[in-house]
């Protein structure tokens, strides 16, 4: 067999194409193709529902950040054309016209698009910046290459006129409303403030519980429909902002756990030259006296096949397509399997853990075994599905048919599945071959199983697992070890490395979320800030006519903080159900290439809670302790609301 590696010159996303044709050119059939897929990726090249997953997640962040965007540049023009109405009007008076006042808050936006997005573009750049060399010595170890940041001159075009829509998009509707003010509303200062009955009424409960400063306060945000409905606004666009960007770093973080298959132990040692099974045995034994062995299994395994019947399959595996599907479900099909032996202190303490009877599985007249019933597989669209191989119960017992040479013989022993496990015994992992389950027996179990084999033939091999805090020494000890040993060849797998790469990857991707969701929290509080503190500065004339009545300081602080908590209240009210179906809805984009529960991230739900309530509180006490150091006559005679 000849095999032929190709690489081309310029990736694109029809090297695919090319590569099948140039098969087809030399005679080669296309199952006989295959792709080095680690490195296309970051070509994006990639299969289809993967690449529409990324596309659709990278849409869903370009929204979010767009609509947090708007809200808080736009709350910025509304409130500032609340402000002002009063000079909009007299404007009006001496002949403005609606397009002039419209234009006069569309060129306000233009001056903010001046000189925000060419800072924006900096800052962004050198956040980028700074953040690649913050995480580049991951990425090295990863990539395994000297990367350098590169700055698109598309991205940033892309960018700026996403910026430059963000502006027009918010500055329209308050330029509309600029352009509609009257004179003589502007004169009333009626736009904001609903006088009806209907309208601020309000339930008796509320100052039965409450008392008149919080059925005042209800009222106040009622007179101000519309500077409360773009404060309720703002604060359930914070809510679901953060919580979305929460919800998608915990649900792609959980992605990317299905996706790498981390390793449960640190060292694997593997005797690969012509020894018995016990001079292996006794080799490892001496490498679990060495230092930086924190824990080592020595295990030993051969192969067999069982004939199982779909039935005995779980129904994940039936319906991703697996053997045993329910058409066959009566007929048996054959199942490959690995039974292992381990060491009896690792096999005694793993049996505890399954709250197994260790006697009971050391029994050779009634064999049994601990089953590992867990999988991760990739089904036929593509998805990562995480499942239990076998809906069998403890107790049911299958027909092992022990193999030679890779091919079935005639020695076979029945064993009982005494118990479903969902981990190894030296950790947690996640078998990735849905074709081959492993069964973990005792020592005495197996050497039964052994005799039945002819005497000639040995099909065990014999490895060695260790998890340890210092992976790259021990593995010179080994090797040292070994030259005072008659093992002539020995292959040693330092796996620790391997999972620091995966580990790697994880850190980096939760860097990138963690930071976005950082990102999404900044403009959030941002948002709540800017609104809550200049709708109340806004209101200095009003809080000034209440105290010339004689609202006391204290009756005037309840009446703030049942406002905030009105506010929080009304926001929560609808910002955690738009939350939610946000988060299901990011759910449903990720479930087109992988399978796992829907989870809601409660941990950011109640801190959305707590931070809501608190900042309005706080925003609202602090914008008026500013309003108290104020003279009353003076707010009174200042005509510019």
């Amino acid at each position: 067999a000849v095999n032929i590696s190709v690489a081309w010159q310029h990736v694109n996303k029809a090297a695919n194409i090319h590569a099948n044709e140039l098969a087809e050119n030399m005679g080669v059939s296309s199952d006989r193709v295959g792709y080095n897929n680690a490195l296309l990726r970051y070509y994006g090249i990639m299969g289809e529902d993967l690449l529409s997953t990324l596309y659709a997640l990278a849409t869903f962040i370009i929204v979010l950040i767009i609509i947090g965007s708007v809200a808080l540049i736009y709350n910025s023009f509304a409130i500032s054309i609340s402000e002002r109405s009063r000079h909009l009007g007299m404007l009006a008076s001496v002949g403005a016209t609606k397009r002039q006042k419209r234009d006069s808050v569309f060129f306000e936006g233009l001056v903010v698009g001046i000189i925000g997005i060419p800072l924006g573009v900096f800052f962004g750049t050198l956040g980028m910046g700074i953040t690649f060399v913050l995480v580049k010595p991951l990425l090295t170890d990863v990539f395994k290459a000297d990367l350098t940041l590169v700055v698109s001159p598309a991205a940033i075009l892309t960018a700026v006129l996403l910026s430059m829509l963000t502006i027009f998009i918010s500055a329209y509707i308050p330029a509309r409303q600029a352009s509609r003010i009257s004179p003589l509303d502007a004169i009333r200062q009626t736009q904001d403030i609903k006088l009806t009955g209907r309208t601020v009424k309000t339930s008796r409960l509320t100052r039965l519980l409450f008392g008149f400063e919080a059925e005042l306060g209800l009222k106040n945000l009622k007179r101000h429909n519309r500077r409360y409905k773009v404060t309720i606004f703002s604060l359930v666009i914070s809510i679901v902002l953060f919580l979305s960007a929460s919800s998608l770093s915990m649900l792609s973080q959980e992605s990317a756990q299905l996706a790498i298959n981390s390793i449960p132990y640190d060292v694997k040692v593997m005797v690969t030259s012509s020894a018995t099974a016990q001079e292996k045995k006794d080799f490892y034994n001496a490498i679990t006296k060495m230092d930086h062995v924190d824990e080592a299994v020595i295990e030993q395994s051969m192969e067999a096949a069982a004939a199982v019947k779909g039935d005995l399959m779980a129904a994940a595996m039936n319906s991703a397509g697996q053997p045993g599907n329910t058409e066959q479900a009566a007929q048996p099909f054959t199942m490959q399997f690995q039974i292992k032996s381990i060491d009896d202190a690792s096999f005694n303490r793993y049996a505890r853990e399954m709250g197994m009877d260790i006697g009971r599985l050391k029994d050779i007249q009634n064999p049994g075994g601990i089953l590992f019933n867990t999988v991760t597989i990739k089904t036929a669209d593509n998805k990562y599905l995480r499942i239990n191989r076998f809906s069998i119960e403890a107790g049911e017992s299958l027909q092992f048919i022990h193999q030679i040479n890779g091919e079935p013989s005639d020695y076979s022993t029945e064993m009982q599945i005494t118990t479903l496990a969902d981990k190894t015994p030296i950790g947690e992992t996640i078998l990735m071959d849905p074709n081959e389950a492993v069964l973990f027996v005792s020592e005495e179990v197996y050497a039964a199983m052994q005799t039945k084999l002819p005497q000639n033939f040995d099909n065990t091999n014999v490895q060695m697992l260790i998890k340890s805090s210092d992976s790259m020494s021990l593995v010179e000890d080994i090797k040292g070890y070994q030259k005072q040993t008659s093992i002539a060849n020995l292959h040693i797998y330092d796996t620790a490395a391997a999972n620091r790469r995966n580990s790697q990857v994880i850190t980096f991707m939760e860097v990138f979320f963690y930071g976005f969701v950082l990102l999404m929290a900044a403009i959030c509080v941002a948002n709540i800030l800017n609104t809550i503190s200049t709708s109340v500065l806004l209101r200095r004339r009003e809080f000034a006519v209440l105290k010339s009545v004689g609202m006391t300081p204290r009756g005037f602080n309840r009446m703030i903080k049942y406002e905030s908590w009105f506010y929080g209240i009304k926001a929560l009210l609808y910002g955690l159900p738009i939350s939610f179906a946000m988060m299901y809805l990011l759910y449903r984009v990720l479930s087109n290439s992988f399978t796992f529960g829907f989870v809601v991230p409660w941990a950011s739900v109640i801190v959305a809670i707590v931070a809501i309530l608190a900042m309005v509180s706080l925003t609202m006490l602090y914008a008026g302790e500013k309003i108290k150091k104020e003279n009353i006559i003076d707010v009174l005679k200042n005509e510019n609301v």
